[in-house]
């Protein structure tokens, strides 16, 4: 039994996965339809809610806590904050603090329990408020033998370090001004972090043992996507010179909460 290696519910405390309402949307509506309203929703319509037929049958879903709210909001605008005050590329102009998204996370719950990193971004993935939304997948994996319950946290925040903020590494200011995926090198992951129109973000992560050992698997919807030719950022004379509501004052080079963005305004 899966609980007996994780004890999940001790780790995060009891709660249940996301749903506020959302699992009485029909997801099926024109509403949700993409293409001329030809396309239906590819995770949410007909949905039942149940893992998918490939995961075996502990998998577990983490439940949402606020501690783990907290970690994913805590690393995407620690990271954005480092990168929107300029020391590694041009300050950003105005870049948008991220705030939780229970429909995001609702979203990103059908992602997880299909038991495989399998990015739906490119098919028919819109919101009633967002018309193209986004994501990153992470996989964390250990044997049975070094699986240790206590450090999910801290494994989940690596691996936003090292593989989703660290690709900056391969990224230039020409990219930040004009996305455009350079050749061998992969920068999508940072390019999502980081975009400053975004402000909303909802996350959600499952559980689940294999032969070979145990799996986390976690994915992060953003409201916009990031397009080619289009700025990952705008930069400005100094952080958030662009701001009107003045800074946030835990990430004091992103813009305060306050602070109105579009994500569906693809002009910018």
């Amino acid at each position: 039994m899966l609980l007996k290696y994780l004890g999940v519910l001790a780790l995060l405390g009891a709660a249940a996965v996301v749903d506020a309402g959302l699992s009485d949307v029909d997801y099926c509506s024109p509403a949700y339809m993409c293409s001329g309203r030809r396309e239906k929703h590819v995770l949410a319509c007909n949905h039942t809610g149940a893992f998918d037929a490939r995961c075996p049958p502990n998998a577990e879903m983490l439940p949402m806590t606020e501690e783990f709210k907290k970690l994913f909001l805590g690393e995407h605008n620690k990271y954005r904050n480092e990168i929107a005050k300029g020391l590694t590329f041009e300050p950003a102009a105005a870049m948008a603090t991220l705030e939780w998204d229970d429909e995001l996370a609702y979203f990103a719950e059908f992602n997880v329990k299909q038991c495989g990193i399998i990015y739906e971004d490119q098919k028919c993935f819109t919101t009633a408020r967002y018309n193209t939304l986004d994501q990153n997948i992470g996989w964390l994996f250990n044997t049975k033998s070094k699986f240790n319950r206590s450090n999910i946290f801290n494994e989940i925040k690596e691996h936003i370090r090292v593989n989703w903020y660290e690709q900056y590494h391969d990224c230039t200011q020409a990219e930040i001004d004009s996305y455009h995926p350079p050749q061998f090198k992969l920068i999508l992951h940072f390019g999502k972090m980081v975009m400053d129109r975004n402000n909303r973000v909802g996350c959600a992560a499952s559980l689940y043992e294999t032969a070979y050992g145990i799996n986390v698997l976690f994915t992060c919807n953003y409201a916009r996507r990031l397009f080619c030719y289009k700025p990952i950022y705008r930069s400005g004379a100094y952080p958030g010179s662009h701001c009107r509501t003045g800074m946030n004052p835990i990430y004091p080079f992103l813009c305060s909460t306050k602070e109105e963005f579009n994500p569906n305004d693809y002009k910018v």
